[in-house]
């Protein structure tokens, strides 16, 4: 009985089981059929890749499941109602996953991590415009980009710029304020791609700079330029092959060109030229024939005549500097160096520059001391070091390097104290101004020829400078003829 009576209650427990059984499980009404995501597979990876998420109650249609990589949109390529295969989104970062079915959304318990691979480092195939000024717009072409702009770390030189718009193709950023001359770099997720060439930041539009009537004569380069009083020349030179010996006046008053006498000593080019008092003088260069020079000419203003004086006594050269200091010029190089002392015609040795630039250097002089930097070195080339020369110890003292890149064929004058130097090797269009009270160089407008010019011509009248000829930047001589204001 007892047996009987326990195999009853078994069998009525079993029983209850049962109904308990029947009225619930998926049929029951009660049970919710959210959507629900227990895991997912893999757990990390770059853009593109696919996952896999495994759960409950999504929709067998791709289309009617929402997916979201930290709230970045998903496409999902296939569906089930327990299982969706899903591509991580461009643009997308590290965060939950979330599935939205019905309206309803599922909201994963871990995190999915974003992460680039060494085949999705970003690559910067191009970039234009190639030059600009601060808050230049630039458009950045390549590939691995994120269209999230916030998700591309973009530089020029090392200085963050805003990038305004991005594709995983192409962004468009803005130079920022004090970005400088380099490559520019893209960074996503971690991996940095640097462009091959450098970007060139300039000044902004020129304020300081205003264009007059072109020098007279023949468009060309490598000539002489020197102010006599209120009055500047521009003369000699050569436009690609062929020299000359022309001489132009300029009247800043009334802004016109006189054609005076041809130099005394023939077709020359890449001559040098100080001035002492009321009379100019060329020296050195090269003549029509092609060879170097080492005789010295003098300018009278008043009589509109060449006079030939005591030749140049170091070697025959061309690109040398000349200046002067308390009436005696100075022409010279690396190599060689003497003072010229109109009042006996003679001449006599100094120490050689010390600077690398071996030919073609921008000088100028501020109060008893001349400056002389840049040009071309026969072993480094361009050359951007910067000396002072002391006539009374007759020695050179290093200064600070001129800054942007480094140049030869510049040019050079002083206005007020200050020195400036600028242009150059084949398209520079930059200028910067030196002040010897505290060694210091700051960058001033751009030249007011976009491109800029080489191996140009200047001078100095009362507070203004002026600067003229040269080669453009696909080496077409120029007639181009601008002053500068350094107030403005």
């Amino acid at each position: 009985m007892k047996i009987v009576t326990r195999r009853f209650l078994l069998a009525l427990q079993f029983g209850s089981c049962l109904v308990f059984a029947s009225c619930g499980g998926e049929d029951d009404p009660t049970e919710n059929t959210d959507a629900l995501i227990t895991a997912f597979s893999p757990t990390s990876g770059p853009e593109g890749s696919t996952v896999n998420i495994s759960g409950k109650n999504f929709d067998a249609t791709a289309s009617l499941n929402i997916v979201a990589f930290n709230n970045k949109p998903a496409t999902v390529t296939a569906a089930s109602s327990t299982e969706l295969s899903v591509v991580v989104p461009a643009g997308a970062t590290t965060g939950t996953v979330t599935v939205g079915v019905n309206g309803k959304v599922a909201t994963s318990s871990q995190v999915f991590t974003v992460t680039v691979g060494v085949d999705n480092k970003p690559v910067i195939t191009s970039f234009a415009p190639s030059t600009g000024a601060a808050g230049t717009s630039v458009t950045i072409t390549g590939t691995k980009f994120s269209s999230t702009a916030n998700q591309n770390e973009v530089k020029f030189n090392g200085i963050t710029a805003t990038v305004s718009s991005a594709t995983t193709t192409q962004l468009v950023v803005t130079v920022p304020a004090t970005a400088t001359t380099g490559a520019i770099s893209v960074k996503v997720a971690g991996l940095t791609g640097i462009s091959a060439s450098s970007f060139t930041v300039t000044s902004p539009a020129s304020t300081q700079w205003a264009a007059k009537a072109n020098v007279g004569g023949s468009a060309r380069a490598y000539a002489v330029g020197f102010a006599i009083g209120n009055k500047g020349y521009i003369g000699m030179g050569m436009n690609f092959i062929t020299p000359y010996q022309d001489f132009w006046e300029y009247d800043a008053t009334g802004g016109a060109w006189t054609q005076k006498a041809n130099f005394g000593g023939g077709k020359r080019y890449k001559a040098a030229s100080f001035v002492v008092g009321s009379k100019a003088y060329v020296a050195t260069g090269v003549d029509e024939a092609g060879n170097e020079m080492k005789d010295l000419w003098e300018y009278d203003q008043a009589l509109n005549t060449w006079t030939k004086k005591a030749d140049y006594p170091g070697s025959s050269m061309y690109g040398a500097f000349g200046f002067t200091i308390d009436n005696k010029g100075y022409v010279g190089s690396s190599v060689q160096m003497y003072a010229y002392d109109p009042s006996n015609n003679s001449w006599a040795a100094k120490k050689n520059y010390e600077g690398s630039g071996e030919t073609h250097a921008a000088s100028f002089v501020i109060g008893n001391k001349g400056y002389v930097g840049t040009g071309f070195g026969v072993i480094v080339g361009e050359t951007s070091d910067f000396w002072e020369y002391d006539a009374v110890l007759n020695d050179w003292t290093q200064k600070a390097d001129v800054p942007g890149n480094a140049r030869g064929e510049g040019i050079g004058f002083a206005v007020n104290g200050k020195g400036y130097i600028g242009l150059g090797s084949y398209d520079m269009e930059d200028f910067y101004e030196f002040n010897p009270t505290n060694n210091t160089w700051t960058q001033k407008n751009n030249f007011g020829k976009p491109g800029g010019l080489y191996a140009a011509a200047a001078f100095v009248i009362g507070d203004k400078a002026y600067v003229g000829t040269g080669n453009d930047e696909d080496v077409n001589a120029s007639k181009s003829f601008f002053e500068f204001d350094p107030t403005k």
